[in-house]
């Protein structure tokens, strides 16, 4: 089984941050309802997510959750 396909052993709760860079995720979830700007793992520049959902882990790959163009998501919680 192949690393991407087994399950998220650790969780942190992270805060946005336009400079803060943490290690891939294997998805992440927020408390509010809200667009999140984020880095993806492999990308070089920041993408809104509009309208993201609450209260569910979101499976992309992320590497920073910036505050620029984040609205309140609350806690944000980032899986690895």
């Amino acid at each position: 089984m192949s690393l991407k396909s087994k399950p998220a052993v650790k969780a942190v709760v992270v805060s946005p941050d336009d400079n803060a860079i943490f290690l891939a995720t294997r998805g992440f979830m927020i408390e509010t309802s809200a667009n999140v700007s984020v880095l993806m793992a492999e990308g070089n520049a920041p993408v809104i997510l509009r309208g993201l959902a609450a209260g569910i882990m979101h499976p992309l790959s992320i590497v920073k959750v910036l505050a620029t163009n984040t609205g309140g998501v609350g806690q944000v919680t980032v899986f690895y």
